[in-house]
């Protein structure tokens, strides 16, 4: 185990330096820089004396591998430099924008993972029936379905026509009057449209994922064995067939979580949602170099961090796994 974990991190490393690297040299290669954005506005004027001052300010004046190297080498002590708009370090703006993220990203987990199971099984243990058909088109009709239609289409019904449900933020204007309860109400009330935008798409991968996985599973030879030595339906499905469709259904958990946070960046967008999904295509915008490489540096932890443990909890469901010849 410790072998594995040493060298599953050594690589981790490997390909950060590589993400990060490639997309320091994409966002350093857009058009248009965090000056010629300020010069845009008309009342903003800068002479080519002051212009010099802020591209060596920016580092703007060095070439783009160079810049690479000196952002990593203060990224490696815990420095993601500051912020070029709003002033201040970047760790405060991911700090900031990290909590509404995850209030959406947590839930959206936990619906998803909560209805997956028992329809998957459903649908595998009834296969060819009336109900499954009906199940698996409607699983398969919301998969198909972009995210950001459902949203446009849950605005306009939900939010502009029965404005049963707010249309875009995270909080009301009366939010500071309100009572704790009614604050954390009122979070929830504004989470609700975004969180079912990123939780179906999964609900109906996961869910066909456990059908299919069971309905491989109940084919093994082990299955027919536990129905010929007089064992219950019930007993056979969650004691032998459930629990081996759990196998590889794991290491599909460890790989949500970041799809979730970078899928949310175009909901966050939809919605207004102050998270960093729409820090980060606003920072893209402005050409906050500093923001956007800190914001991809999260994403890309997270996605290693997940697949490391995908492959832990894939040993621990599966004793036949030995992390350490691998």
């Amino acid at each position: 185990m410790i072998s594995f974990l040493v060298r599953r991190i050594a690589i981790g490393v490997v390909t950060l330096m590589l993400i990060t690297f490639i997309i320091f040299g994409l966002i350093r290669n857009m058009p248009g820089t965090p000056i010629t954005m300020d010069l845009q506005d008309p009342e903003v004027q800068f002479s080519k004396e002051r212009i010099a001052q802020l591209e060596a300010a920016y580092g703007l004046d060095k070439p783009w591998p160079l810049a690479y190297v000196h952002w990593l080498g203060n990224a490696v002590q815990g420095d993601l430099g500051r912020s070029y708009k709003q002033k201040i370090g970047v760790t405060r703006v991911i700090f900031d924008r990290l909590g509404p993220t995850l209030l959406l990203s947590v839930p959206s987990l936990f619906l998803a993972f909560l209805l997956s199971i028992p329809l998957g099984i459903y649908a595998g243990a009834n296969a060819g029936s009336r109900n499954e058909r009906i199940l698996s088109t409607i699983l398969y009709m919301l998969y198909s379905l972009p995210s950001f239609v459902a949203a446009l289409f849950l605005q306009l019904w939900l939010a502009v026509y029965w404005e049963w449900f707010p249309l875009e933020g995270i909080q009301s204007n009366t939010h500071n009057s309100m009572s704790s309860t009614q604050q954390v109400f009122d979070y929830l009330w504004h989470a609700f449209l975004p969180v079912i935008c990123l939780t179906y798409g999964s609900l109906a991968y996961d869910s066909r994922f456990v059908r299919a996985n069971l309905q491989e599973v109940l084919r093994q030879d082990y299955i027919r064995t536990a129905k010929a030595k007089g064992l219950s339906p019930r007993r056979v499905m969650w004691q032998h067939a459930f629990r081996n469709t759990l196998i590889p259904f794991v290491t599909l958990v460890g790989l949500t979580l970041p799809s979730l946070v970078s899928g949310s960046v175009i909901i966050e967008g939809i919605f207004s949602w102050p998270g960093m999904g729409l820090e980060l295509l606003q920072s893209i915008t402005e050409r906050d170099y500093p923001v956007v490489m800190g914001i991809t540096l999260v994403y890309s932890v997270m996605t290693l961090i997940s697949q490391l443990l995908a492959d832990v909890f894939y040993a621990v469901v599966d004793p036949r796994v030995r992390l350490d010849n691998n």
